[in-house]
This record gives C-alpha cells, sequence and structure tokens, in this order.
C-alpha cells in the first residue's frame, strides 16, 4: 500500500509552517515550491544518515568488476548505485578498504548490508513514523524563510528531535542484531574462582 509521496511530505511541512499546498513538488514554480525543492534531498538524506531505518535498509551479492585492482587486495567490487551507508559485510571481519564507489577485497564473494536512498525519489513505502519526523525536519529547514520566525523555527526543531528519538526507540526494537560468527574465544567461558585464579574452560 502506497502511503506517501515526495508531494505529499512536502505538503506536510508546508502544513506545519501553516503554508499553502502545492500541487506538484517536482513541477512547481512558486516561489515556496522552489524553497522546498532545494531543501527536500538533503534533509531526507541527513534524516536517513541519522538511524538505520529498516524500509532502506537492504542487502546484495555485490558483482565482481573487471580488471582487478592494482594493489594489495584481490578482488574489486561495485557498491550499488544506491548506497550512502555501509552497514555490514559478509564475511564478517574480513578485511576490506571503500574507495569512491567501490569496495577492495580478498574475498572472492562478498554481501552488503547497506542503506539505500532510493526513497527520496520514491518514498511511497517509508514508516509514517518516519515521514512525521522527516516533515518536521523538512519544516525546520524552511520555516524561517517563509514566516521569519525563530520561534516557530526552535518549537519545529524540539518537536523534530522528539519524533527522531521516538520514531528511532521503534525501529530498534524490530529485529535482532546481525549474529556474530562462532569463534574459540566468543564460545569459551571464562570464569574466576574464589582464588583468584583465571582460568578458561577449553583452553586449558
Amino acid at each position: 500500500m502506497s502511503y506517501f509521496s515526495r508531494t505529499s511530505l512536502a505538503n506536510r511541512a508546508l502544513d506545519l509552517t501553516g503554508q499553502d499546498t502545492i500541487l506538484d513538488l517536482d513541477t512547481s514554480t512558486t516561489a515556496t515550491g522552489k524553497l522546498v525543492q532545494r531543501n527536500f534531498e538533503p534533509v531526507f538524506l541527513r534524516c536517513l544518515r541519522k538511524a538505520d531505518w529498516n524500509f532502506a535498509i537492504k542487502r546484495v551479492s555485490l558483482a565482481q568488476v573487471s580488471p582487478d585492482p592494482v594493489n594489495q587486495y584481490a578482488f574489486t567490487y561495485a557498491l550499488p548505485a544506491d548506497c550512502f551507508k555501509i552497514l555490514l559485510v559478509f564475511p564478517r571481519f574480513s578485511p576490506y578498504k571503500v574507495e569512491q564507489k567501490y569496495i577492495l577485497s580478498d574475498e572472492s564473494e562478498l554481501i552488503l548490508k547497506y542503506g539505500s536512498d532510493e526513497a527520496i525519489q520514491d518514498p511511497e513505502k517509508v514508516d509514517p513514523c518516519f515521514a512525521e519526523y522527516f516533515a518536521h525536519e523538512l519544516a525546520v529547514a524552511i520555516s524561517y524563510r517563509i514566516t521569519d520566525s525563530s520561534v516557530l523555527r526552535n518549537e519545529l526543531r524540539t518537536e523534530a528531535e522528539r519524533l527522531f528519538k521516538e520514531s528511532a526507540a521503534l525501529f530498534s526494537q524490530e529485529g535482532v542484531d546481525d549474529e556474530l560468527p562462532d569463534s574459540p574465544w566468543i564460545s569459551t567461558r571464562g570464569f574466576i574462582p574464589a582464588d583468584g585464579t583465571i582460568r578458561i574452560e577449553g583452553l586449558e
């Protein structure tokens, strides 16, 4: 089900600043519409970067790029075009290096968990909590230019901060972190007996 569009999110921000709505964000030629256009994408990306929102997370098996890099790594992988933040690279703990839009690694296969910015252009699947938070951040960015009111801007900023904390807390409750791989240092159980001698089971 589609909940939001670029225009509906823009109009929510305009509502918060007490302004008339626009018919289409991307084609608006009014001064207000152009102001929102200039701020929409930078503010959206900043909001995306502040937390790991589940609607913006993807996983993909990376494609190798030819030729191989001329450095200490054996393989080059292309990052997805919509990747703005790397969250995890599998296998875990394998050394890698990010350069420009590539990942360099000695692994012959890599899986990437990353933050996608595709919702900036197509926000129909964003969560309602994030949408309200973003609308407030957008309103903060445009409010003073429209209303000349620092009081309103500060009120909107305070509410945006509250909405961020609330939304981020809700998202953090959905699922668990990716499990760490088994390790002899993790699977062994350590204890300190009464005599103070440290022993680690499995390493004796």
